[in-house]
């Protein structure tokens, strides 16, 4: 009799139990998921540079292409790559929660000259990180500056008044530079030392930061300090490109929009931002602007071009002065 209640009673309660379970609701949604993929990252930002009334972005409208551009083999996070026309947006995130995932938005293009990046948050939220900006030799050598100035080895211990820019390569991409800064710091080593015991030694360090398209993909101290990931270089680095080597004898007639003029001021204060649109031969002499027609260069020049205005179409001769480390555009004769 005993056996039989103590039967009952167990099977009573295992009911009360299911019946518990079964009612239990399911784990709700996350709340305040307003952007649940980056293509809807892309739409908010494109959606906050028109609020902006910036009429040089792109359209909400804009039909995209979208690719995965995630590197084979990682884990955790993600990038998605959009383009349309002359436009192109690059999305990386890491893979976690959807309510947690923050999209890195960068907006640029390459024809036009024009450069911007953000955050955008799950929740719809929107921190604008660099602004909507010509990508010139000047915007460049403010991200590679600041980037020196942010960096934890300046930060630790870096001298303010030796810190200064010695100087600027222009490279073969387009709205590609290299920028050399050197600067003192009041003790030996790299990076953050707190709890290290240190040589009290003023030492003095040299960092190459190469920016392109207003990103740094490069940057070194003293020939041995990798700036991104904060460690050693095991590994030897390139040499450094020969000096004295000028460009070869070249010359050519170029009809071009202007875009942009900045007055950079030195020896040849003025740079204009043009898209070529033309380029004829000069007899016998190279053509370095012939496969450059529909691109966004820079060009500088010693003229005074203070009264020529955006969207004019002006004829120059240009040629590519320099040598390996230091070749730029040169404008002449601009009419």
């Amino acid at each position: 009799m005993k056996r039989k209640l103590l039967f009952g009673f167990m099977l009573l309660i295992m009911a009360a139990v299911l019946s518990v379970s079964c009612a239990t609701p399911a784990s709700p949604e996350p709340t305040g998921l307003v952007v649940k993929d980056a293509a809807e990252a892309r739409q908010v930002a494109i959606t906050y540079l028109q609020g902006k009334d910036i009429a040089e972005a792109p359209n909400l409208d804009t039909k995209w292409q979208e690719s995965d551009e995630t590197p084979p083999g990682l884990v955790g996070a993600a990038s998605k790559y959009f383009t349309s026309g002359e436009w192109a947006v690059s999305i990386s995130y890491p893979v976690v929660r959807p309510d947690l995932t923050v999209y890195r938005v960068v907006i640029i293009s390459t024809k036009l000259g024009w450069h911007w990046k953000g955050e955008v948050k799950a929740d719809g939220t929107l921190t604008e990180i660099s602004s909507f900006q010509r990508m010139t030799e000047e915007t460049s050598k403010v991200v590679a500056e600041e980037f020196v100035i942010n960096s934890p080895t300046f930060v630790f211990d870096g001298i303010e008044d030796t810190f200064q820019l010695t100087e600027s390569l222009t490279l073969q991409c387009p709205y590609c530079w290299q920028y050399i800064f050197e600067f003192d710091s009041a003790q030996a080593g790299y990076g953050d030392r707190t709890g290290q015991m240190l040589a009290e030694v003023i030492t003095h360090h040299v960092a190459v930061i190469t920016i392109d398209h207003l990103e740094v993909t490069r940057a070194v101290m003293d020939e041995q300090w990798d700036m991104l990931q904060q460690k050693m270089i095991e590994e030897e680095l390139p040499p450094r490109p020969p000096m004295g080597v000028p460009a070869a004898p070249n010359d050519s007639i170029v009809t071009a929009k202007v875009l942009d003029v900045i007055n950079v001021g030195g020896d040849i204060p003025w740079e204009i931002v043009v898209e070529i649109q033309t380029s004829e031969d000069v007899p016998g002499l190279n053509n370095a602007t012939r496969s450059r027609i529909g691109e966004t260069i820079a060009v500088r020049t010693s003229e005074d071009v203070s009264g020529v205005e955006k969207g004019q179409i002006i004829t120059a001769h240009v040629r590519l002065r320099g040598d390996e480390r230091t070749r730029f555009f040169e404008a002449s004769e601009i009419k």
